[in-house]
This record gives structure tokens, C-alpha cells and sequence, in this order.
């Protein structure tokens, strides 16, 4: 009232100025500003009628009512987002619509407070009735020409065949642009929409993850983000609600296109339009594939595997357990090969690989194996029999052998080439009297289709002189007994050995198991405890004579 007054206290143009001000003030309540609507003209009981149109600029609606020239009644209110322009024909209402809000049964008078934000473009349809039992519409000219901060357009007519009292209609209808007909008055209160965020940046991607931020705004109380594979600008997912300004995404699967939707609120209700930006998961980081040996021998191996494009190095760990390795320690290789040395022959080992791609991503442990074979050893000769024209030259069973090549000369030097024989001695006859021979062998092996070859070993060994009767015969040096023996085995030196040297109790691989020195011609017991039932060797050194004779273990 005492704005009334002071109007009569100026002149016709200026209480003019004053009285469109003062009309514009009783449209704007709490901060927000009512859209222009045409005036009203006629009441509307029936079906519920509005308004659409498509928004020039983005606001946000903050507020709604169904005006008092509608009635009295309690008031039914549905703003609905058209995916296309409304059907013009209400035999042939539409349904691609989804509906942003349904007020059911407001007091009469009031503005519903609300936070809808509208983007430039959307196709924004409007129902607003008044009563719960039959429905009253204000209705004011149609194609009516209004405005949002000042961005102008037109309200066309809008309806729905049916009442919205008892729940949001599915179906709507409405006339074309620059149609004719009345409009049902609904009133739309906006203000600044909530501010979006900007510049969302995606750090960094894997194959099954990816973590993302954005430029904050000022003044939010929060934000909500959602990642999914549509690029729909309002995304139907579940939003998660974080008050940082950056989020991440697991569990995504790897090669696949994805988009990251981002939104602010400005208050618990206020939000703004969604952001959004793109990605793309890397490829996936795979285990290792095609792993192989190049070559392998009894104490190395050099391996390799198919390349993945994706990765930037990989770790491997050779081991003898299948199990995966306990920890992330082993060897780094930037390419697809590696190497193990220092190896156990006639082992088993595996192969375990770890491929490591970009941003931390990284597969599963691969898993192979190669068998390191035997390796293929010389064997230990002994000689026997000899005499002044032959001698006998006798050997264990080396492991893996296939046979073995030798060479009997009276030069050290190792041959080229030798006869082959698959047997364990060799009588080696037409030899001179007193005269110093080399026996050189060599074992030749294959363990699980690996072929090999042992070094040349060269043993020495002489002739006896002639006896004056010419008899060539000898008795041996060394005699063992009992043979198979069971505790113990007692061992002979002919008094023609001389006195000292060393007995040697061997596997048949060459390995020492017992040993006992002896400075007396006689019998020399060694005690076999602790050595498994089969076959084993004895050997007698000196520095003048050496022997080997065989024998079992019970």
C-alpha cells in the first residue's frame, strides 16, 4: 500500500516507470523471476492443458504453480523433456518424453520450490491443473511470445487427453509452432542455472580402470560423476556423490570406449547440467603367450615369448615350483626374451612371467617349464690285466651315455676322432713292452632328445717289460672280497704294490663315497655303512699304480 501511494506523488511517466517495476517486483519471489505468461482469459474445466516450447538458453526452473484464475483447488503440475516436437493431434498422442517432475496435490496458492535444469534446446513440455475432482485450467492466447534473461520465444499449446490428478500422464500432445489455440497458464519461476564444472580431464587409463578430475566451482557443496558407455548427456546410471574434484572407475573392460559424466551442485537440490568427456581403455594387459625355449643345456637356458604390443617390460622368475611366485621379484626384461644359468642338470624347472603395461596395469603370472638334461661327462677309466703287449681298459655306465668314442696312442695329445664301442671296456692289445700309452675317451649322451658330447679325458698307463721266459702273464695288484659284499669289504694289495696310496669307494656316477688311505701291503677293511644296496666301483691309487675293480653291495 505504501508503494501504491507514493505512485500518485510523481508525474503520469514516471508513475508509469514506477508501476512496471513495481509489477515486475510482485513477479519475483525469493530471487526467483517468474516467465511472462499471456493474460488470463477464460477458465478451462476438463482434460489438463499447458504449454510447450523449446529453450533458448540453459536456466533452471526453481519454481512452479498453477495460477489462482485456475480455482482454488490443490494443484497437479508435470514437466516432461520431449525427445521430438510434440504430436499435433490428440488422436495420436506421444510418448517420447521423460518426465522431470510430477507435483501431486499442492496447496492452493503455493510455489513449489524445485531445481530443474533445462539446457538451450531441450523441448520443454508443461501441465498445470487446479482440483481433485474435475480439473480447472487457466487459459490464456496461445503462441505467445515470452522470455528467459532476456532470450525470447514462443509457448505453444500443450495437453494431455486425461487429468493428472491421480498420476503423471504418459501421453502428451500439442500444436506447432506458430499453431493457434489457447495455452494453459502454468507458472515457470527461474533463476542462474548451477553453475557445470569444466575442463574434466582423464589422468590416467589401463585396461580395466581409469581415474578422472575436473575444474572445480566455487561456492559447490558437492559433485556427482558417472562412467558408463553412452554418450548421452544425462546418463541413467547410479551418480556417485563425492565433494573432491576428481573420481576413478574400476572393473571396466579393456579395448572399450567409455564416457565420464560430471555435475555440480550448488545446493542439496540445485544441480547443474552434466559434463562429459571420453576415454578409451587400453588394450588388455595379457600373460604371456608362445613361451619357448631357444636353447638349453645342462646348466642354462635362454627362453622366449610372443611380444605384447601394450607392454613395457615384463618379469620373469625361473624356479622348480609350479606355484605362482609369492612376490613381484625376479628378473626385468624390456624385451620378449630371458635367460637362467647356474642350473641343476637332469632338473626340471618353470618359467613364470609377468607382462607390466601402462598406467600401472600389469597380467597374471604365465607359467612354462623346460628339463635341463643330464650332463654328458667323460667317464672314470681304470686298466686291469696289463702286461707287456695289452692291457684292459674298463669304465662305469655314465649317465645319458648312448656310447662312448676312444683312442689308444702314445701321443697325449686328445684325437679328432675315435672308434666307438657301446660297451664298458675295451681289451686293448698289440701293444709295445715297456712303453707309456694314452687312453683318451669321450661319452656320448642323450636325455630326452638333447644330444651331447663329454670333453676328451686322457689316461695314462705302461707296459710291463718282458720277463725272460717271455711270460706276459700278471696276477692283479688289488683283490677284493667278499664280492657281493654286505657290511664291510676287504681289500688285498699284492706285495708288488708299493707301500702307500689311497682307496676310494665310487658310485657309478663318479662320485666319491668312501675313502681310506693305506701305507701296508695286506688286507684293508672299509666299513659300507651308510651306502645303498647296487652296484659300486673300488678304485687304488698311487703314484705308481692305479685300479679299479667293481663290485655289489648287497
Amino acid at each position: 500500500m505504501f508503494i501504491i501511494k507514493k505512485l500518485f506523488k510523481h508525474s503520469a511517466i514516471t508513475r508509469l516507470a514506477l508501476l512496471v517495476s513495481f509489477i515486475s517486483l510482485s513477479f519475483t519471489s525469493y530471487g526467483q523471476t517468474l516467465m511472462p505468461l499471456p493474460t488470463h482469459n477464460t477458465v478451462y474445466t476438463g482434460y489438463a492443458r499447458g504449454f510447450w516450447f523449446v529453450a533458448p538458453t540453459s536456466f533452471t526452473i526453481t519454481g512452479v504453480r498453477v495460477p489462482s484464475q485456475a480455482g482454488s483447488g490443490a494443484q497437479y503440475i508435470q514437466i516432461v523433456r520431449l525427445t521430438t516436437a510434440p504430436s499435433t493431434s490428440t488422436g495420436s498422442q506421444s510418448t517420447n518424453f521423460t518426465t522431470l517432475l510430477y507435483v501431486n496435490g499442492a496447496a492452493s496458492g503455493v510455489i513449489t520450490p524445485t531445481s530443474l535444469t533445462i539446457n538451450a534446446g531441450d523441448i520443454i513440455g508443461v501441465l498445470g491443473s487446479a482440483g481433485s475432482t474435475g480439473q480447472s485450467n487457466s487459459y490464456g492466447t496461445g503462441s505467445f511470445t515470452t522470455s528467459v534473461y532476456g532470450s525470447t520465444f514462443s509457448i505453444q499449446r500443450f495437453g494431455y487427453q486425461g487429468y493428472i490428478n491421480s498420476g503423471a500422464t504418459n501421453q502428451v500432445w500439442g500444436v506447432a509452432q506458430n499453431g493457434s489455440g489457447n495455452v494453459g497458464r502454468v507458472e515457470l519461476y527461474y533463476g542462474l542455472p548451477c553453475t557445470a564444472v569444466s575442463n574434466i580431464v582423464v589422468n590416467s587409463v589401463s585396461s580395466t580402470a581409469a581415474s578422472f578430475s575436473w575444474q572445480g566451482v566455487s561456492g559447490s557443496v558437492g559433485y556427482d560423476y558417472v562412467v558408463d558407455q553412452s554418450a548421452t548427456i544425462a546418463p541413467t546410471g547410479t551418480p556417485v556423490n563425492v565433494t573432491a574434484t576428481n573420481g576413478s572407475a574400476s572393473g571396466l573392460t579393456p579395448a572399450t570406449r567409455y564416457y565420464v559424466h560430471v555435475r555440480n551442485y550448488c545446493s542439496s537440490t540445485d544441480k547443474s547440467a552434466w559434463d562429459t568427456a571420453s576415454f578409451e581403455t587400453l588394450p588388455p594387459c595379457s600373460e604371456a603367450q608362445g613361451v619357448r625355449t631357444t636353447s638349453v643345456d645342462s646348466n642354462s637356458a635362454n627362453f622366449v615369448w610372443n611380444p605384447l604390443t601394450t607392454a613395457l617390460s615384463y618379469l620373469y622368475v625361473v624356479d622348480q615350483s609350479r606355484n605362482t611366485p609369492a612376490n613381484n621379484t625376479g628378473t626385468v626384461a624390456t624385451i620378449a626374451a630371458g635367460t637362467a644359468s647356474g642350473l641343476q642338470d637332469g632338473t626340471k624347472y618353470y618359467i613364470h612371467i609377468k607382462t607390466y603395461c601402462m598406467a600401472n596395469d600389469s597380467s597374471g603370472w604365465s607359467l612354462d617349464s623346460f628339463y635341463t638334461p643330464i650332463a654328458c661327462r667323460a667317464p672314470i677309466v681304470s686298466f686291469n690285466n696289463i702286461n707287456a703287449n695289452r692291457a684292459v681298459a674298463y669304465w662305469p655306465n655314465m649317465p645319458s651315455a648312448v656310447e662312448y668314442e676312444y683312442y689308444t696312442s702314445t701321443d697325449p695329445a686328445t684325437p679328432v676322432l675315435g672308434s666307438r664301442t657301446k660297451s664298458n671296456d675295451r681289451h686293448i692289445p698289440y701293444l709295445d713292452a715297456n712303453k707309456k700309452y694314452y687312453f683318451h675317451i669321450r661319452t656320448h649322451c642323450s636325455d630326452r632328445g638333447v644330444e651331447s658330447a663329454s670333453q676328451w679325458a686322457s689316461y695314462e698307463f705302461s707296459t710291463h717289460a718282458l720277463s725272460i721266459g717271455g711270460d706276459v702273464s700278471e696276477k692283479r695288484l688289488v683283490e677284493i672280497y667278499p664280492n657281493p659284499a654286505e657290511d664291510e669289504l676287504n681289500i688285498e694289495l699284492n706285495d708288488k704294490v708299493s707301500i702307500g696310496g689311497t682307496l676310494e669307494v665310487l658310485g657309478v656316477d663318479g662320485k666319491v663315497l668312501k675313502t681310506k688311505s693305506v701305507d701296508q701291503t695286506g688286507v684293508t677293511t672299509i666299513k659300507l655303512d651308510g651306502i645303498a644296496p647296487g652296484m659300486y666301483l673300488l678304485r687304488f691309487s698311487n703314484d705308481s699304480h692305479r685300479e679299479l675293480t667293481r663290485f655289489i653291495k648287497k
